[in-house]
């Protein structure tokens, strides 16, 4: 890994909290599709790809799969090697249809206390407005805490 991307990459993760399984989110740029974005040398690199290569090492040609779901999560302990169709089935497996995750409302509420915008935490999560405020609310999810 170049020193100049993994230097922008430490600069760009934000750390939502002490324990090991929070989700490290990217706090710069995203790509059109949601996940977090760095620029070198003219390309756009993603940022949970980024994360993998410095602690896994090269990628061999494979998709880099979020077992949080929350796109601009770039910590390790989230993030794997695995082929599309691994993708696809962890996916469907994790939460057969449901929008949101158990990890992905913790990590609504946890970057809405640290001052995150609603409107744009909404958009991040692919989600309504009213949703993301039911969640903030503890009407929707509330048996689920920080």
């Amino acid at each position: 890994m170049d020193r100049k991307v993994e230097k922008k990459f430490w600069e760009g993760v934000r750390f939502l909290g002490a324990a090991p399984d929070e989700c490290w989110i990217w706090g710069r740029g995203k790509s059109g599709n949601g996940y977090g974005e760095l620029m070198q040398d003219g390309l756009k690199l993603l940022a949970h790809r980024v994360s993998a290569e410095i602690h896994f090492g090269e990628n061999p040609g494979l998709d880099v799969l979020h077992s949080c779901d929350v796109k601009l999560c770039c910590n390790p302990a989230h993030l794997r090697y695995g082929n599309p169709s691994e993708n696809m089935r962890d996916k469907l497996e994790r939460h057969g249809g449901k929008t949101l995750t158990v990890q992905m409302v913790k990590t609504i509420r946890a970057m809405a206390k640290s001052g995150v915008k609603h409107y744009p935490l909404a958009k991040m999560f692919g989600i309504s407005y009213p949703y993301l405020w039911r969640i903030l609310t503890w009407q929707s999810w509330p048996t689920v805490d920080y």
